[in-house]
């Protein structure tokens, strides 16, 4: 009977830690735990009933190391559960300074997850950006370099490494960066705008095109590809080609005043004064006080010997500062045509 009082208390102290630990149901572990537990409980009951005190002792022991394991598991699980929740709630207030602009608050809150854990890619990437918005350029690509040494398929931080090496002028790591990009998802439009990009500041406009018209495959609708493609190509003489691009940017945004402007220089340029008028008075209409469509307005209404007009567009184009030097020579031109009339 004693063995027998023995045995039960050892049951009821087992399924007392059952409801009360932190069970994991998908831990394989703690379930292999648990068939332990049960199997040296019915041969405990067993050793009872065959009055089997050798063999009873025996599995007492075992019993009593298989409790031990399944305490230091629960333990640590409710460790690691805590470490989480650490980790996590810094995540966060990292994520909220940095949208309310709270830099320096932002990555002290990163730095503190990444002491819960080291390989945490996003904070890493998180204090990148906040390193990048303080102008902190190298801090903040050592920061996206160890978010994609934990994550290597992390395209978030490739893009934004480019994006920094592009600021600081280091155009063949910022390919390398865009590279990067498109080895994770090769259809990533962004991607191939920015090497667009790239190859345009590199004066390689042909590259340039071609990952201009890679971003609009993959997004047919992409206005800033095909108003950047349009600059490509003015660079390189095909003006007819650049109106085109020009017209497309303009069809899937209608308000897209940059490409109006430059589709209206192209136009001037071709002396096709009336179209480009009517892109550079598209332009106004959208940016009314962009002086370098006052310039093309000007131009188109010299091409048009309409000089009045002319005069006026480089008059108001005149109070920058930028263009002043411009203006007053074509300003001139149109004092000597209407003094010849």
């Amino acid at each position: 009977m004693r063995l027998w009082r023995i045995a039960s208390v050892l049951l009821v102290f087992s399924t007392v830690l059952f409801w009360q630990g932190v069970v994991v149901a998908q831990d394989t572990t703690l379930v292999q735990i648990e068939q332990k537990l049960a199997e040296t409980r019915q041969k405990m009951e067993e050793a009872t009933k065959n009055n089997d005190r050798a063999l009873y002792e025996k599995l007492k022991k075992d019993y009593e190391y298989w409790i031990a394991a399944k305490k230091r598991l629960v333990t640590s699980a409710n460790f690691n559960a805590k470490l989480a929740r650490e980790k996590a709630d810094a995540f966060n207030q990292g994520n909220r300074a940095l949208q309310l602009g709270r830099y320096k608050q932002a990555i002290e809150a990163y730095k503190k997850s990444i002491q819960l854990d080291s390989t945490f890619a996003l904070a890493y990437y998180g204090m990148g950006l906040a390193y990048k918005k303080m102008h902190r350029y190298q801090q903040a690509l050592d920061a996206y370099k160890k978010a994609v040494h934990f994550n290597p398929q992390y395209s978030k931080a490739y893009f934004a490494m480019g994006a920094v090496y592009r600021s600081l002028k280091k155009f063949n790591s910022a390919l390398e960066a865009y590279s990067m990009v498109l080895h994770c998802d090769s259809t990533d439009y962004r991607a191939y705008y920015e090497i667009g990009v790239v190859y345009a500041k590199l004066g390689q406009n042909r590259k340039a095109i071609e990952a201009f018209r890679k971003a609009t495959y993959y997004k047919s609708d992409y206005y800033k590809a095909y108003s950047a493609m349009g600059a490509a190509q003015v660079e390189l003489g095909k003006l007819g080609e650049a109106i085109r691009s020009f017209q497309n940017a303009v069809t899937f945004k209608p308000d897209y005043y940059t490409a109006y402007y430059r589709m209206a220089r192209a136009y001037n340029d071709l002396g096709k004064y009336k179209q480009a008028l009517e892109a550079a008075l598209n332009c106004l209409k959208y940016k009314p006080d962009y002086i370098p469509a006052r310039v093309e307005t000007g131009r188109a209404y010299m091409g048009l010997k309409q000089w009045d007009k002319a005069l006026k567009e480089y008059q108001a184009a005149a109070k920058d500062p930028r263009w002043r030097q411009y203006v007053q020579y074509q300003i001139e031109e149109i004092k000597r045509h209407k003094a010849g009339e």
